[in-house]
């Protein structure tokens, strides 16, 4: 129980420090050592944890992949190019309100961490026609950058779900795509739901409509064949930006404000606080004690593992670290294989609707900055609609868990 209470006050300060708009790293920093001095750890090793989590090799590629991500985003807007992305989109999809959700789901085919902050510029740009709020905004950037990580094969959360539970990669995709649809109605009708359907002019689409689109759309398609070969993604990055530094001929001034515009301090200091709270949270072990709560209370199996990784992934914010402590702490209960298929999707969908929600989220933070808007109010956008997935993602767990003597005969 005392292990819940500190957690829970922790994040109280964390929502209340970002709603007075203190800088967000910086209140990610003064939440950790809330969590440290709540445990009472002597000071040498608090300084220790932040040494660790500054040299961490996560750290470290967080860092860079932000920093490459900044420099992409100067070199494409230097040239023009994200608004012939978007226009290149708005004549294949006429719908600004249906192009805005299609270019914010495309760069969440990236695996790239904070990448979110990627498509906040393609967003705002469809948004000329639209006029929506900044939190509007920010609900459909944050929302449909991440309705393709439920399924998409290459993301690290997916991968390791998949080889910590012994079951392959396929099977895992192919139960999870019915939530990814939802998620990408569900989205659409809540993140417009104030938006009437514009009046849109009817046009053939041309083979050189389609040759322009993937022509502007090559940065991305660099990164992402790049990355779904094996390169690390700040490689990957790096590759991108050096090819478009050629192509447009930079000289070293130019090269120089490009590099400039990546090393913005507030994206420094929020990932040195991000991982800082995260390294926080694996030191004292709070999360990994609360499952013993739940067997003294003698909650529901089905509940637990709905509940606990739900909490985990609310605290971590992270995706990928989120499933591996929610299988580690929760791997008896859970099983391994196809018998247990259903349990395995209940504990990775929960931990993936807390990671959503929550004010530890890298995407979130990136999000609210970009456009000024606020984290409680975006909290309170995203939770009826995650609410709902959520709910699904329980009836269709328990349906495949149900199904398995079925599903065993097929696979």
């Amino acid at each position: 129980m005392a292990d819940t209470i500190k957690l829970f006050i922790t994040i109280s300060v964390l929502v209340l420090l970002t709603r007075k708009k203190f800088n967000i790293g910086f209140s990610m920093m003064l939440a950790g050592i809330l969590l440290t001095l709540l445990y009472v750890l002597a000071p040498y090793h608090i300084l220790q944890i932040f040494y660790q989590s500054l040299t961490s090799p996560d750290t470290l590629e967080l860092l860079f992949s932000l920093i490459f991500i900044l420099i992409l985003e100067h070199i494409l807007t230097e040239n023009d190019l994200i608004q012939k992305i978007t226009g290149s989109m708005a004549v294949i999809i006429r719908d600004p309100r249906k192009n805005m959700a299609a270019l914010a789901a495309l760069v969440g085919t990236l695996p790239a961490p904070g990448g979110a902050r990627f498509s906040c510029p393609m967003v705002r740009e469809v948004n000329k026609a639209l006029n929506m709020s900044p939190e509007d905004q920010s609900f459909i950037n944050y929302w449909f950058r991440h309705v393709v990580e439920y399924f998409w094969p290459i993301y690290p959360a997916v991968l390791l779900t998949a080889s910590m539970q012994k079951i392959s990669v396929n099977i895992l995709v192919l139960c999870l795509i019915p939530v990814g649809i939802l998620s990408l109605v569900v989205g659409f009708k809540s993140g417009f739901k104030n938006i009437s359907k514009p009046v849109i002019e009817r046009k053939n689409i041309t083979f050189q409509d389609l040759k322009l689109l993937l022509i502007h759309l090559l940065p991305f398609m660099i990164v992402g064949l790049l990355v779904f070969t094996g390169v690390k993604v700040p490689f990957a990055l790096f590759i991108t930006v050096a090819i478009l530094m050629v192509l447009y001929k930079y000289n070293l001034t130019r090269a120089l404000g490009a590099l400039k515009a990546g090393m913005e301090l507030n994206t420094i200091l929020l990932v040195i606080g991000v991982m800082f709270f995260k390294q926080v949270i694996i030191t004292t072990g709070s999360v990994e004690r609360i499952p013993e709560l739940s067997y003294v209370l003698g909650i529901p199996v089905w509940l637990i593992l709905l509940i606990i990784p739900w909490f985990i992934g609310m605290v971590n914010g992270m995706a990928s670290p989120t499933v591996v402590i929610a299988f580690s702490i929760l791997g008896e209960m859970v099983g391994q294989g196809i018998p247990n298929l259903g349990y395995i999707l209940l504990v990775f969908l929960s931990s993936f609707a807390g990671t959503r929600l929550s004010p530890a989220h890298l995407c979130i933070l990136l999000t609210t900055e970009y456009f000024g808007s606020d984290y409680s109010k975006l909290f309170k956008r995203s939770l009826i609609p995650e609410l709902v997935v959520l709910l699904f993602s329980v009836m269709w767990s328990s349906m495949i868990q149900y199904s398995i003597p079925w599903l065993k005969d097929i696979i």
